[in-house]
């Protein structure tokens, strides 16, 4: 296996990730609109999704810049 191909697996398994992350956020959010009572709950949940997406995107950036210039 190259070093691109390894490069597109890490990337492509960080990407699923961040997809996950981005979910539950998406679900968080639909949450707190509906359910006023567990407001706190739904924004400790937001917060951490967008921390833990926040944390991801450098790597996933890091790596798609070596492997482009893995060519």
């Amino acid at each position: 296996m190259s070093v691109r191909e390894k490069l597109d697996l890490q990337i492509k398994r960080l990407v699923a990730i961040e997809t996950a992350h981005r979910h539950n956020l998406r679900k968080a959010e639909e949450d707190l609109h509906s359910d006023a009572a567990h407001r706190s709950r739904y924004l400790r949940r937001i917060q951490k999704a967008k921390r833990k997406i926040e944390k991801l995107l450098p790597k996933i950036r890091h790596l798609r810049e070596r492997r482009s210039s893995a060519r």
